[in-house]
């Protein structure tokens, strides 16, 4: 249960905030937004690199 945590926490609130700054401001800015990135790779309990991954992943930018 507690795994699960940060992927509801991924899914509700993180990647709709990444997404909708993607739009504004776009996936450059948003990927070298690092204090963004940081804080919510601590949110998730992963490192900034794997959460860069996982926003590459979801974007589809490999």
């Amino acid at each position: 249960m507690i795994e699960e945590e940060p992927i509801k926490r991924w899914d509700f609130a993180i990647w709709f905030i990444v997404k909708k700054k993607i739009s504004e401001q776009g996936f450059d800015k948003v990927m070298g937004d690092e204090r963004m990135l940081d804080n919510f790779s601590k949110g998730l309990c992963i490192s900034t690199g794997e959460l860069k991954e996982k926003i590459r992943i979801n974007v589809g930018v490999v």
